[in-house]
């Protein structure tokens, strides 16, 4: 069938994007996006390949970046982004997480993972690399959330050596999005789908 050999080109390039951004190609990330829009984004006119499947209802994907926020008083805001800091700078967030769960691909898009300035979905993460960040388009005035996710949180030092480095913390949606990419991988309802 045309459309699990679409799936299965898509399952392919995401392997391989996080092979390369593992190997220091972090923009791959943007590829990542891409095919997880294809995957799973549905409007009006345009159909996701699981939509288009009717596997939209009957897979569960991995989720393992759940937020639990604690209350908070009056005039503070809470920050929760999920990165890892080391001394080379911003990784992928490691595979070892203890809150992993099984999500419809509804929930899972729809999911909380990141809260800044404003909240951010997995969706709006992946729609703003593939659609505004240069993915598949680029726009040249993007939404205030992909500045927001572009920008970043400030500065990172670390001192290798005796040498300072100082690093922006900037395009923090990218480890991410290669998290994102790990939870696809090990989805095994939506691999199964290839016959794998």
């Amino acid at each position: 069938m045309e459309l699990i050999e679409k799936l299965r080109s898509h399952i392919s390039f995401i392997i391989r994007s996080c092979e390369l951004y593992d190997n220091g190609h972090t923009d791959e990330a943007l590829r990542i996006a891409v095919s997880l829009r294809v995957m799973f984004y549905d409007t009006e006119n345009s159909h996701s390949i699981i939509n288009q499947l009717n596997k939209k209802e009957n897979i569960n994907l991995l989720s393992t970046l759940s937020i639990v926020l604690p209350e908070l008083e009056d005039g503070f805001q809470m920050i929760h982004i999920p990165i890892m800091l080391t001394p080379m700078g911003v990784d992928p967030i490691p595979d070892n997480l203890d809150q992993s769960k099984f999500l419809k691909v509804d929930e899972w898009w729809n999911e909380v993972v990141m809260i800044q300035l404003n909240s951010f979905k997995r969706k709006d993460i992946i729609l703003s690399a593939a659609n505004q960040d240069g993915g598949a388009h680029v726009d040249i005035e993007p939404s205030k959330k992909t500045v927001e996710l572009k920008k970043g949180v400030g500065t990172f030092t670390s001192n290798i050596n005796g040498i300072e480095i100082k690093q922006n913390l900037s395009n923090h949606h990218f480890p991410l999005i290669r998290r994102f990419g790990y939870e696809i991988l090990n989805s095994k309802d939506l691999i199964s789908l290839l016959g794998i």
